[in-house]
């Protein structure tokens, strides 16, 4: 049996997609800049691929607002797309987890996963 690998989502949607991932998590990352460091929060988002396609992930371009719609956190993107997220996805899987754990070894204490308790509706998502 080949082992499958996890591909990065490509955007060939136009801006103000919808995407429904099977998993989320927020990351808190701190970049760091000349004015200083600043958070900035950003979904990394998980798909589970079937017979003919495998897992898929992707980053978005950070989160500008997010309300609740259902059983569903509705966040919007700085690239005006939005990620309608289910309330019990909030995961890793095996197409985010050795993503996040890239960006750990790379950035180390710069980012976080946000806990999955956040209020994510009264949350300030400025910068």
């Amino acid at each position: 049996m080949e082992a499958r690998t996890a591909v990065y989502m490509f955007d060939y949607m136009i801006d103000g997609a919808v995407r429904q991932p099977d998993c989320w998590v927020v990351l808190r990352i701190v970049p760091l800049t000349i004015k200083g460091p600043y958070f900035l929060y950003r979904i990394l988002s998980g798909w589970t691929g079937g017979y003919l396609s495998s897992d898929a992930w992707k980053l978005n371009s950070g989160i500008v607002s997010a309300r609740q719609d259902g059983d569903y956190f509705v966040f919007e993107g700085k690239s005006g797309n939005i990620y309608k997220c289910h309330k019990h996805g909030y995961r890793l899987n095996s197409a985010t987890n050795p993503i996040y754990e890239n960006f750990k070894e790379s950035w180390q204490d710069l980012i976080n996963i946000m806990p999955e308790d956040t209020d994510w509706i009264n949350f300030n998502w400025g910068e």
